[in-house]
């Protein structure tokens, strides 16, 4: 957490100083306000995921390593939807096709919903056959709460930095449904 606060939060800071005062000093066209608001959403964003991702690395460090493997293997899963995750935004970044971006960004979304602990029911799996502990159901919960914000706000991330700004999602979304 003290990375957060040296180096993180100070960068942070001000990028959303130097955002606000151009936004104040300078005659932006509504699209140029949009933009620097959409860059102060995407800091704060990613801001956020440093925090996410440093309050959960000690549970990460403890349970990747730990001798009860169900819980290892939560651990491992939870890893692995950050980087899925990761890769999307990579892949919604290197696409220059609308409809591939708008499948991209909808799977990022769905696959977050589906890997939750909780809504799965994989943690109520876990504590009825007493296979984790009390102490870790409830980490494992923290954490998998902290993954999905994650998840979420990466997909936030991909689609105000990468997603082309002149696509008309809702559109195009609606044509995918109806396949026109």
């Amino acid at each position: 957490m003290r990375m957060y606060y040296r180096r993180v939060k100070v960068l942070y800071s001000e990028i959303v100083a130097a955002a606000t005062q151009a936004r104040a000093d300078l005659a932006f066209t509504e699209d140029q306000q949009k933009e620097v608001g959409d860059l102060r959403l995407v800091c704060r964003n990613l801001a956020e995921i440093v925090q996410d991702v440093s309050q959960m690395r000690r549970n990460i460090e403890r349970f990747t390593q730990s001798s009860n493997v169900h819980i290892s293997e939560e651990y491992d899963r939870l890893r692995g939807g950050v980087a899925r995750s990761l890769r999307q935004a990579l892949k919604v970044r290197d696409s220059d096709d609308p409809a591939l971006t708008l499948l991209l960004i909808k799977a990022m979304n769905e696959e977050r919903e589906e890997a939750d602990v909780l809504a799965s029911g994989a943690l109520d799996k876990l504590v009825r056959g007493s296979l984790i502990t009390s102490e870790m159901a409830t980490s494992l919960m923290n954490d998998s709460n902290y993954v999905r914000d994650i998840r979420r706000r990466l997909t936030i991330v991909a689609e105000r930095l990468f997603a082309d700004r002149d696509t008309d999602f809702d559109e195009l979304a609606a044509n995918e449904l109806l396949d026109v």
